[in-house]
């Protein structure tokens, strides 16, 4: 997982904090987080998702496959920014999808 600068260090928080929420929790996270995650669109490479809406029952019905994670918009937009241009200076056929492969993901707790 790629951390922000601000988050450096704190991994097994954040990790310990999504693995408690309950998909049928009603109260948003304590602690305010961006979450970058494999796009659900096909069209799309990354998304940023405030955990502030994790709530939402959408979320507790899909699989998120998170590849960082910022404390602010801010900085989870330059990690997108820094992730696609790392690897596209790799490759020019990068694909997020092929670097990332969901068979990488470790499922959360139910």
């Amino acid at each position: 997982m790629i951390v922000s600068s601000s988050l450096s260090g704190k991994e097994k928080v954040f990790k310990r904090d999504v693995e408690k929420r309950s998909v049928f929790a009603k109260l948003p996270f304590k602690r305010s987080y961006y979450i970058i995650s494999l796009a659900e669109n096909s069209d799309n490479l990354l998304e940023i998702i405030p955990t502030d809406q994790m709530f939402f029952k959408y979320y507790g019905v899909k699989d998120i496959y998170i590849v960082g994670i910022a404390k602010t918009n801010q900085e989870a937009v330059e990690l997108v920014s820094s992730i696609v241009s790392e690897g596209y200076e790799k490759d020019i056929d990068f694909d997020v999808r092929s670097y990332y492969p969901k068979k990488d993901f470790c499922k959360g707790k139910k």
